[in-house]
């Protein structure tokens, strides 16, 4: 009976051992920081590489039918695009390169 209880409580404190150690082997605040930002810079170059893609389709669109209406949509299409570029720009320098 002693045995046992010794046992119990030995699987008990090793357990709160190994749980405070790996709860120390998680990602640091500084890892998880540059993982969220790696993912947003991602996230913002996605998102450019799909509104330049929209843009080129509505260029090709316009250029093949040229009107006023096809205009307008060109011209918003490309400030979407922009406005994507523009998201990512400061990317280019600061701490973040």
């Amino acid at each position: 009976m002693i045995n046992h209880r010794v046992s119990k409580i030995s699987a008990y404190g090793l357990a709160a051992i190994l749980i405070i150690f790996a709860s120390g082997c998680g990602p640091s605040d500084k890892t998880r920081a540059l993982e969220s930002t790696a993912a947003s810079i991602v996230e913002g170059y996605e998102a450019l590489a799909l509104e330049s893609r929209n843009l080129n389709q509505q260029a090709q669109q316009f250029c093949a039918d040229p009107d006023n209406a096809g205009l307008q949509k060109t011209q918003a299409q490309w400030k979407t695009a922009m406005d994507a570029w523009m998201r990512i720009q400061p990317i280019n320098f600061g701490p973040i390169r």
